[in-house]
């Protein structure tokens, strides 16, 4: 398992050299002159060029690619021309709440996923089962800033239940952190929800079809020992393969989630970043989003060998 799991860790570092150089691309090719958005439209092309040549812009792309990697290393995502802070204190001012957001809204995509997708499974061809499939079919057809309006209107403006919008730190009200939260993690988790209880069933189907359940069932065994013990742990595969594929959804969700209910994540530190054309700040969160998402498929990966110690390369 160790070997395993280094060997994993190992393939991950040129998959990250491939992101970092696809990264400081997009200052190439992304439209405008970095040079002219620092210095402001109003600037003269003698301080335009000062700026480039301060910056390095004036060098090649292979030379300006090594300085960077270089202060990437050290931990330095360079400096934001909007507020002139550095990045990495900007990402971890705005981290905590994305990662509130997406495990949230992970956490409320299993439970309503999970057990769902395993019953419509058990009573296949049902009435519960074809409005599961109905009711997944049409919530994963509607975006979530659609589902986010209708919550909103629902349990904040009609009942009253919960606040409209806005974030506390847990630090400083644990309570109106978790009534803050809940709103926001339902917009992000339900649509996802919808994929993982599809995949659910159909993988519960194929494994509830195989020659052991058939024995066991033969040998009397519990209707909820064959579900939960003997199939759910053979077609978790699929389960955790979906989860994992479908975090890059999820972070593409938070996004729009963190604008509605205005969040103050790395989501709308994206949007923020885009409007102002803030170059060292739109690649400073690509590139730790591409990271978590290669951190996530690596868990994945070592998350197969402890569910089927045969998955061993």
């Amino acid at each position: 398992m160790l070997r395993y799991a280094l060997q994993r860790i190992i393939m991950t570092i040129p998959v990250m050299a491939v992101v970092a150089v696809f990264v400081f691309g997009l200052l190439f090719v992304t439209p405008g002159d970095p040079a002219v958005v620092i210095a402001g439209e109003q600037a003269s092309p003698a301080e335009v060029q000062a700026i480039r040549v301060a910056m390095g812009f004036d060098q090649p792309f292979y030379v300006q690619f090594g300085l960077w990697a270089q202060r990437l290393l050290s931990g330095d995502l360079g400096t934001s021309v909007f507020s002139r802070e550095p990045v990495v204190e900007l990402i971890a001012q705005r981290v905590g709440p994305t990662l509130s957001l997406l495990f949230g809204g992970l956490i409320i995509a299993l439970l309503l996923s999970v057990p769902f997708g395993i019953y419509a499974a058990a009573n296949r061809g049902k009435l519960f089962d074809r409005a599961f499939t109905a009711i997944t079919v049409l919530n994963f057809s509607i975006p979530n800033f659609i589902v986010g309006y209708l919550l909103v209107s629902i349990f904040a403006l009609g009942l009253r239940w919960l606040p409209v919008q806005g974030y506390v730190p847990p630090d400083r009200d644990l309570g109106a952190y978790l009534l803050g939260m809940i709103l926001p993690c339902l917009t992000l988790g339900m649509g996802f929800a919808s994929l993982i209880a599809r995949v659910t069933r159909a993988s519960m189907l194929d494994v509830l079809s195989q020659d052991f359940i058939r024995t066991a069932k033969a040998k009397g065994a519990d209707r909820n020992r064959i579900l939960f013990a003997h199939a759910l742990k053979n077609a978790s595969i699929p389960i955790v393969t979906i989860v994992g594929l479908g975090f890059a959804s999820l972070i593409g969700g938070a996004v729009i989630t963190e604008s509605i209910f205005a969040i103050p994540g790395l989501g709308r530190l994206t949007l923020e970043a885009i409007s102002h054309r803030d170059y060292p700040v739109i690649q400073g969160l690509v590139l730790v989003f591409s990271a978590g998402y290669v951190l996530v498929n690596l868990a994945v990966d070592l998350i197969y060998v402890l569910l089927d110690p045969r998955i061993r390369y």
